[in-house]
């Protein structure tokens, strides 16, 4: 039972960055859209090479969004661990969430300024937002689970 205290507190701490990060991506995604100007004449339209060498913001989008793929895996093999089936599956559609925001930044400097990349990033953003802040919800520690840490 302590080893499964363990885990929910894990748990909860890596819900608690996901959202918090989540939340950061949003922010900086934000000023990128308002304040970053893509040049016009980028060679094929790419944006991966101009991003990479005169937008700091764009690269913390990046590595952000980055680490933002690897959370979501240590909160589904947490909720593995658990045993606990409708934390992995909402592990996995956060995940999945996640993923589908990100190849939308993919496709979006693949493709400066389409609309319908951007918009998936969004989508994909706010929906892991209420996956992770109702799954982080969920996990708060109950009057039973408390009685059982403060007796353990």
């Amino acid at each position: 039972m302590i080893q499964a205290n363990k885990r929910y507190r894990a748990l909860r701490i890596t819900l608690l960055a996901i959202v918090i990060a989540l939340v950061l991506q949003y922010v900086i995604g934000m000023f990128v859209n308002l304040y970053v100007q893509f040049p016009g004449s980028l060679p094929g339209g790419n944006a991966f090479a101009w991003a990479s060498t005169h937008s700091i913001m764009i690269q913390i989008h990046i590595y952000l969004g980055t680490l933002l793929l690897v959370l979501p895996l240590i909160s589904l093999g947490l909720s593995i661990a658990l045993k606990d089936i409708w934390r992995v599956l909402m592990s996995i559609a956060g995940f999945l969430l996640i993923f589908f925001s990100y190849t939308g930044g993919i496709l979006f400097l693949i493709n400066v300024q389409e609309n319908a990349p951007s918009m998936w990033m969004a989508v994909g953003m706010i929906g892991a937002l209420v996956v992770y802040g109702f799954e982080y919800y969920l996990t708060r520690p109950t009057a039973y689970q408390k009685k059982l840490h403060v007796n353990a």
